[in-house]
């Protein structure tokens, strides 16, 4: 697709799309590409296809970017999440299980938890009466 010309510091932020639907439509042809070729989609996968960082994807994820941008950069999450979820390479023993675990923990493709991790602060106050003094609590 080509790129139309922007100012500079629009360009900078979006790389060159000038709406939503050109970033969709960048996407939806980075999953046909997987799709026919059998391979994996991932993150840098993404990134490199709309040709910009990682941290740039994550912004537009967060809503930091462009109006119109978040909902397709979450659905192109989604997918990845859905295909790390449904794969049957990401459930083979030995083969890509642990990355698919790591990855389904990280914030923007589920954040899911395998184990919950309580924290308790207690605090005690302790009142010394008549008789007593700080010999009696060593």
């Amino acid at each position: 697709m080509p790129r139309t010309k922007l100012g500079t510091a629009h360009r900078e932020k979006t790389r060159g799309y000038r709406t939503a639907k050109e970033l969709e439509a960048v996407l939806d042809g980075y999953f046909a590409d997987c799709d026919l070729v059998g391979e994996l989609y991932s993150e840098a996968g993404i990134a490199l296809a709309l040709n910009v960082p990682v941290e740039t994807l994550a912004d537009w994820w967060e809503g930091k970017g462009p109006d119109g941008y978040t909902w397709p950069v979450k659905r192109a999450y989604l997918r990845l999440q859905h295909q790390i979820e449904t794969h049957p390479a990401y459930r083979e023993k030995g083969g890509m299980a642990t990355r698919g675990i790591f990855a389904l923990k990280q914030k923007r493709l589920g954040g899911w938890v395998d184990r919950v991790e309580a924290k308790s602060d207690i605090n005690v106050n302790v009142k010394m009466g008549g008789g007593m003094d700080e010999s009696d609590f060593q």
